[in-house]
């Protein structure tokens, strides 16, 4: 992929530019900030690690908060949603920073993936680790 089709995919998808991908990617000397692995040139370039959470969060406008904020203390719990005006720019622009803000650090496929399998909650992935200490004990690998 170029780099002007891979600089507009990630301004798209994590509101980021291609600079600070590769600022990022310095900070870490290349490798996952998981596992450490380095990438090599025929090897997948790692991932933007981000909360789905954050970047998903919903954000409301004036408008159904007025009419609408009663209903929504029923229906949902947990974080409460983000207010902006009605204006569509601005609406794109909260956006845009909550993608940036979600952004935790690169990571190669597989801890991608073991994150999104862990559903990002640390207790899970916690117990995968006392699982698998466990067995390493017992074979004494």
């Amino acid at each position: 992929m170029d780099r002007k089709a891979t600089d507009k995919r990630l301004q798209r998808v994590y509101g980021i530019t291609l600079e600070q991908y590769e600022v990022m990617l310095k900070v870490n000397n290349g490798a996952c900030w998981i596992c450490g692995w380095k990438p090599g040139p025929q090897h997948r370039a790692l991932s933007v690690e981000h909360d789905h959470a954050v970047a998903n969060r919903k954000i409301y406008t004036k408008k159904v908060v007025e009419c609408g904020m009663k209903m929504w203390r029923v229906w949902h719990e947990g974080t409460p949603p983000i207010y902006f005006d009605s204006r569509r720019e601005g609406i794109v622009t909260m956006r845009q920073t909550l993608k940036r803000l979600s952004i935790r650090g690169l990571a190669c496929w597989g801890c991608n993936t073991l994150l999104k399998k862990g559903r990002d909650n640390p207790e899970i992935l916690e117990s995968a680790a006392r699982y698998l200490w466990k067995y390493k004990k017992k074979f004494g690998k």
